[in-house]
Formats: C-alpha cells, sequence, structure tokens
C-alpha cells in the first residue's frame, strides 16, 4: 500500500441539484445544460465573481458503488481504532457528493466572462452537440491511498490513486491530454493553472481535523476485496457557482 502525505490541494463541491435550466451561449444545446444545486442566489468569497470548478464524474456501477462503500467503511473503522476512545468526536466523515475526479483547480469569471468561458471550453474539447457521448475508461487503485490537503490547508482527503487502463503506473492518458486542454482554457481567463505534477484521484472521505493529526500509517494496509477497479467518465461538470454545467464527452474530447 503506496501512502502519502503532500502539500497538494483537493476542491470539495456539492451534488444535489434543484432545478434544470439551457444555458445562455447556447440555448437549446442538449447536451449543455445548467442546474441550480440550492435553489438559492450564487455567492462566493468574491461577490462580483462565480467560482469555477471542473470535474469528471464516475459513471457509477453495482462494482464501484460496492468496492467504494467497502473501502470507506474499512478507513473509517481503522481511523476510528487508531485515534481511540474518545469523547471527541472523530474528524472524519464520508463526502455527500458523487465520487469524480477533479481537472482543475479552483479560478474565479466575473458575470460577464461566464458565457465566453463555456463556449471556449466546448470549442477547444470539441464538446458534441448531440446527445450521444464517448465513454473515458481508467482505473482505480483503491491500494494507493494519499491524503490531500485543499488549498488552505482547512482540511483534507483520503483520496485513491486514479492510473491508465493499460499502464498502471501512468496517469490516464485521454484525462492528461482533457486536462491539459482546459488548463489552457483556464489560463486564457486568467484562471489558475493546473498542477505541473497532478496526481488524479478520486477523493473518499474529508478530515476536518489538523492535518498532521491523521494516523496516516492505518491507510497502509490493501484491500481484502479488491484493489483495483474499472472506472468510466461520459460527462465533465463544470461547477460556476452554485450552478453545474454538464457536457457530453466525445472521442475527439480526450
Amino acid at each position: 500500500m503506496d501512502t502519502l502525505l503532500e502539500g497538494y490541494s483537493r476542491c470539495s463541491s456539492s451534488s444535489s441539484s434543484s432545478s434544470t435550466s439551457e444555458i445562455s451561449d447556447s440555448p437549446g444545446n442538449p447536451t449543455e445544460r445548467i442546474e441550480n444545486q440550492r435553489g438559492e442566489a450564487t455567492s462566493t468569497t468574491r461577490p462580483d465573481s462565480f467560482a469555477v470548478f471542473l470535474r469528471l464524474p464516475i459513471l457509477v456501477t453495482d462494482e464501484s458503488r460496492s468496492a467504494i462503500s467497502n473501502l470507506t467503511r474499512e478507513i473509517l473503522q481503522r481511523v476510528s481504532d487508531a485515534v481511540g476512545p474518545s469523547s471527541c468526536k472523530v474528524p472524519l466523515r464520508p463526502l455527500d457528493s458523487t465520487p469524480h475526479l477533479s481537472i482543475s483547480r479552483r479560478g474565479y469569471l466575473r458575470y460577464t466572462q461566464v458565457g465566453f468561458f463555456l463556449k471556449a471550453l466546448r470549442s477547444t474539447l470539441r464538446i458534441p452537440r448531440s446527445k450521444t457521448s464517448t465513454v473515458i475508461r481508467a482505473r482505480l487503485r483503491l491500494d494507493r491511498l494519499r491524503v490531500l490537503p485543499n488549498d488552505d490547508h482547512s482540511a483534507a482527503y483520503i483520496t485513491a490513486t486514479v492510473v491508465d487502463v493499460d499502464h498502471d503506473h501512468e496517469s490516464p492518458r485521454d484525462i492528461v491530454h482533457m486536462t491539459e486542454s482546459v488548463n489552457a482554457v483556464c489560463r486564457r481567463f486568467d484562471m489558475p493553472g493546473y498542477y505541473s505534477t497532478p496526481i488524479f484521484h478520486v477523493s473518499l472521505l474529508r478530515w476536518d481535523g489538523p492535518i498532521d493529526s491523521f494516523p496516516i500509517d492505518v491507510l497502509r494496509f490493501s484491500p481484502a476485496f479488491t484493489s483495483t477497479i474499472l472506472i468510466e467518465f461520459d460527462h465533465l461538470l463544470c461547477d460556476v457557482g452554485d450552478r453545474i454545467v454538464t457536457f457530453l464527452l466525445n472521442s475527439s474530447s480526450s
């Protein structure tokens, strides 16, 4: 089991939604929709801006659901055992959002930039306007766990590493290419670039205690059920403030 505590960030997002409408730069386009997650006005740390973040949600299967659920329970138990009896609750909890792979850092756009950004993203990734999509495949290594802090080190995430479907010690080639394309668009809009040596991963749990207090040794184990699972992606999510824009992928998107 490979484990690591690194100065690498992971931006989280929530997954619930309450309404659906078309995005302004492409009315009637069935492959792009914008969802209001909380039914409330958008707010960010910058009153005149929208927080923007891109991710690839995993297509959930019985195998992936069972494997991730079993691993999450095992980590929770191991951490609870390591921390020991205490009057304080262990500051570790599962995530509410659907498991996903991040392909951007969090940036900010002004209201007038959002439509242009989405249009540039669709053009660069050659997003199709049909209702069909192409699946990108990778493997999730459940025996390669890392603890990755977020940007301000206010929390950390226990993550499983994503590797190429055919090359176990390489990052997924299709996703690397997509990330580079997204990175180019983000930089055009003065948003932060992605990491020079990205660690592609899926977050499993959130640790809200001091990062250096996490019992890292508990992650040094091999899951009894399976060590790797095939995962698939067929759409890209772009969080814009409290809304989500969904793009279907095609063979030229990666």
